[in-house]
């Protein structure tokens, strides 16, 4: 058993009642987890589990893959003001696709985990804008190094997704 402190960057569904949560956490980077009975209403993750959530939480290794079995979730922030803007979730959920494209999973990066929760807490606080959107992809370039994404690189990652170009249309308005 594993146990770290993330954010929820990412949920899909798995089948009827499950989900598949992507998580950033500050020891394990980037780890993915089923959790079963998720989507219960009465299931053991019930109003756990959210975009931008950071928790304290707790998964089983799979034997094979990299899809791991979440097995405890302990809230510390809901971060419930930032749902209140949709600008604001627009551009945490962008900040949240990139971090889950340039991280390898199972491999810690807490330069990345801190300026996340940076972002999301100043998303909470102040609407955002194209330059907080500038900033932040400016900084995970600069933790990515040399060998990694450029600044122009990360840039390109948000356009070929679409997700950027939304973004900035948003931002514009």
């Amino acid at each position: 058993m594993e146990a770290d402190r993330g954010t929820i960057i990412r949920l899909r569904k798995l089948t009827d009642s499950s989900l598949i949560v992507s998580w950033l956490t500050e020891g394990a980077g980037l780890v993915r987890m089923v959790a079963k009975g998720a989507r219960r209403t009465r299931g053991p993750f019930a109003g756990k589990l959210d975009l931008f959530v950071e928790a304290d939480v707790q998964w089983a290794r799979a034997r094979r893959g990299d899809l791991h079995y979440l097995r405890e979730v302990a809230v510390r922030d809901y971060r419930l003001p930032l749902r209140n803007r949709y600008r604001a979730t627009l551009v945490a959920s962008y900040f949240g696709f990139l971090v889950e494209e340039m991280v390898e999973e199972d491999f810690p990066v807490p330069e990345v985990a801190d300026l996340l929760g940076r972002a999301l807490d100043f998303l909470q606080e102040k609407d955002a804008g194209m330059k907080e959107l500038l900033f932040f992809e400016s900084e995970l370039a600069k933790i990515a190094g040399s060998d990694g994404f450029k600044a122009q690189e990360v840039k390109d990652l948000g356009e070929k997704s679409g997700f950027r170009a939304r973004c900035v249309k948003m931002l514009a308005e």
